[in-house]
């Protein structure tokens, strides 16, 4: 506990080989286009949400109403951001 507090953790949407990737790939170097396409299509390519059996709705911090087709994300600061006509292909 006392290192989450002393240490700020970082993180990177995209995937860490990407973002250096920029600096010291030779194909990138060239074609700054074609690493920002890259870089875009694994940052908001997907995204997974596990869940459990024990939590309401699947999961403690994001519910899904299957009647509503609502997905509902609650963030730390209370933020709750709703995404409608969400639609699970399985399960």
């Amino acid at each position: 506990m006392i290192q989450l507090t002393t240490k700020v953790i970082g993180v990177c949407f995209g995937s860490k080989k990407l973002a250096r990737g920029r600096l010291t790939q030779k194909s990138y170097h060239a074609h700054l286009e074609r690493w920002q396409k890259d870089w875009a299509g694994a940052r908001y390519g997907k995204m997974t949400i596990s869940g459990w059996k024990d939590a309401k709705s699947g999961n403690f911090v994001f519910h899904y109403h299957p009647d509503t087709h609502t997905l509902i994300f609650r963030a730390i600061n209370q933020c709750v951001i709703r995404l409608s006509d969400v639609v699970f292909p399985y399960g």
